[in-house]
């Protein structure tokens, strides 16, 4: 099951590369097993001395585009492949891809001016996603309370 979900994820991985180059926009992806994650660069990064403000912009771009797309990388390019992933899904995320790579083309080459991310996905059009579920207490199967993720962390409070 482990090497099968490496491979699907050295697939994807390959298939996100190649829909940068025909959007335009290069695309590189490094991986480890299963966790992928995309850096819109020529290569992917030798260490932090190469980051730029404008890569950071350009993957905050990037991010808000694959979620108006129903696809959710992390804000820095992280993806993580899971077994409960279908060849569907996986075929869904490249085109997802492909999509906001091609609205990110003239951003990424300098124009400052953010893409505006349109929902083309197959759901239509986005709604907000209002409430997030609540992710039970300690693991004890006992309801300690709950923690709700805001704002990119978790923080502990009252859920109703």
């Amino acid at each position: 099951a482990i090497a099968g979900l490496n491979g699907r994820a050295a697939a994807l991985a390959a298939d996100i590369e190649a829909a940068g180059a025909r959007a335009g926009v290069p695309v590189a992806v490094s991986r480890a097993g299963s966790i992928l994650q995309v850096h819109v660069a020529a290569s992917c990064p030798t260490s932090a001395v190469v980051w730029s403000p404008a890569s950071s912009r350009t993957a905050s771009a990037l991010h808000l585009a694959l979620l108006a797309e129903g696809v959710y990388a992390a804000p820095r390019g992280m993806l993580n492949l899971s077994t409960a992933m279908s060849d569907d899904h996986l075929r869904r995320i490249v085109s997802a891809y492909e999509r906001a790579l091609a609205g990110l083309r003239s951003f990424a080459a300098g124009d400052e001016r953010a893409p505006t991310p349109t929902p083309s996905g197959p759901r239509g059009s986005r709604q907000p996603c209002g409430t997030l579920p609540a992710i039970s207490g300690r693991g004890t199967g006992e309801q300690r309370g709950r923690t709700a993720v805001v704002g990119g962390s978790a923080r502990r409070r009252p859920v109703p």
